[in-house]
């Protein structure tokens, strides 16, 4: 009897001992699996740097002085003679002083910028730069192409934070959006709504090193080609911002109304 318990005890220690075996090896095969599923890199997250590198010549710094301090942001270079696209709200107190200087990405050196015309209703601005050497015009495409669930690049220099990006995602389009006041300040202009991209900051980054892009960054396409322009005091006409979402016009709208901006100015 006793050498049968320890022939029956030996066998289910070599099953056990076989299970926990399979068991674990199981376990590491997926284990293994995750690892490498882990490296395998999005291809969108990694057109990133290919696409950002493509278009960093169009994106600018902006710095505006005045009495008041000095406020930073982003711009994005529209033409070849040097107009730059930015908020109102970042230069306005600096037009009158012409204190407003702009830095490409990856230079040390600012480049004096002139206030050619705005939007104060819409907060955009359009400022000329003379000095273009080494500034590429952003790619426009039509804006009315743009898909709910569409990905997208935020460019921008944010508080001074040069080349930062940020891969996000449309999640509304035709979003009714206004500027509150004392933002704009126009002698003939009212309080404007205008139909927003809404776009999705506080989803995963999805395996790119990013950072928020600020007031007056652009949007790109995976194209790499302007989609719209962003500012911090975008605000639904109708309720409250959503946390985590954020608001573009449309680049058929700005083309739209930076002629009418520059052709007012003169």
């Amino acid at each position: 009897m006793a050498a049968l318990t320890a022939v029956f005890l030996a066998v289910v220690g070599a099953v056990t001992v076989v299970g926990l075996k399979s068991r674990s090896m199981g376990q590491q095969v997926v284990a293994e699996q995750t690892l490498r599923q882990g490296f395998q890199l999005d291809p969108t997250a990694m057109r990133v740097p290919l696409i950002v590198s493509a278009v960093r010549s169009s994106v600018v710094e902006v710095c505006a002085q005045s009495a008041h301090g000095m406020s930073t942001g982003s711009g994005i270079v529209a033409s070849d003679s040097g107009l730059v696209l930015t908020n109102f709200h970042l230069v306005a107190r600096a037009t009158s002083a012409g204190g407003i200087d702009v830095r490409v990405a990856g230079e040390q050196e600012n480049r004096h910028a002139r206030f050619v015309g705005a939007s104060f209703a819409a907060d955009l601005a359009v400022v000329k730069v003379d000095q273009t050497r080494g500034l590429t015009p952003a790619p426009l495409v039509n804006s009315d192409r743009l898909q709910v669930g569409s990905e997208v690049i935020a460019l921008g220099s944010p508080k001074a934070l040069q080349e930062t990006t940020r891969l996000v995602a449309v999640t509304a389009l035709h979003r009714l959006i206004t500027v509150p006041p004392p933002a704009f300040a126009g002698e003939h202009e009212r309080r404007a709504t205008y139909r927003a991209i809404q776009i999705d900051t506080a989803l995963p980054a999805r395996d790119v090193a990013l950072r928020r892009a600020g007031s007056g960054g652009g949007l790109v396409d995976l194209q790499g080609r302007l989609v719209g322009l962003r500012s911090s005091l975008y605000r639904p006409a109708h309720g409250r911002p959503a946390a985590g979402q954020d608001l573009a016009l449309p680049i058929n709208e700005v083309e739209r109304l930076t002629a009418l901006a520059t052709a007012a100015y003169g």
